[in-house]
């Protein structure tokens, strides 16, 4: 940003990575249930905390029972983790060769749901000057994203609509076939 001073700090290792990373946590079906963005330097314990505890904030984690975290938690992390929050807290990983890719059940909508939202403009680069401007233009791609998937497409809305047309003049023609004197009763 040409702005002046950034919350785009170094992080990763040794700290020679400069940026932000985003952080959500979707539900079985893929949906967004939170979002954040924070420095790059944060570590995947911290994250994980920090989206929970905004769930928690929203009143959104009374029926949360499990939380599914990549190799990113460490195993004490996630202990801790759970042992807070009264959850229990699983990593996931496969089971292969270093360096393979297999899709991780579960785990991968987490990656389908953050290739949904880069579809975004305003995420398709960095232009926000703090935290808290990324995360809120975070969380109005995550309610695009939720509102997406409650709208019903306008052909799916359209041959819903045939059909029930189709059926109106089904049950008149039957109504035709019946005696006058059943219309009233």
């Amino acid at each position: 940003s040409q702005g002046g001073v950034t919350f785009h700090d170094r992080g990763g290792p040794y700290g020679a990575t400069k940026g932000a990373k985003r952080a959500i946590a979707v539900d079985a079906t893929g949906l967004p249930l939170a979002a954040r963005v924070l420095p790059a330097s944060a570590h995947e314990n911290d994250t994980t905390a920090a989206l929970l505890d905004d769930m928690a904030a929203r009143g959104q984690s009374d029926r949360l029972a499990l939380v599914l975290v990549d190799r990113g938690v460490s195993q004490r992390g996630a202990r801790s983790i759970g042992e807070q929050r009264d959850l229990e807290v699983r990593i996931v990983h496969h089971g292969g060769p270093k360096g393979t890719f297999e899709p991780l059940p579960l785990a991968w909508r987490v990656e389908v749901a953050q290739g949904q939202l880069l579809r975004s403009r305003r995420l398709a680069r960095s232009f926000e000057n703090t935290l808290e401007s990324a995360s809120g233009w975070l969380q109005v791609a995550c309610i695009a994203a939720v509102l997406d998937a409650l709208v019903v497409p306008s052909s799916k809305l359209r041959a819903a609509q045939r059909r029930r047309t189709a059926k109106t003049a089904l049950f008149r023609q039957a109504l035709d076939r019946c005696p006058e004197d059943a219309h009233e009763s």
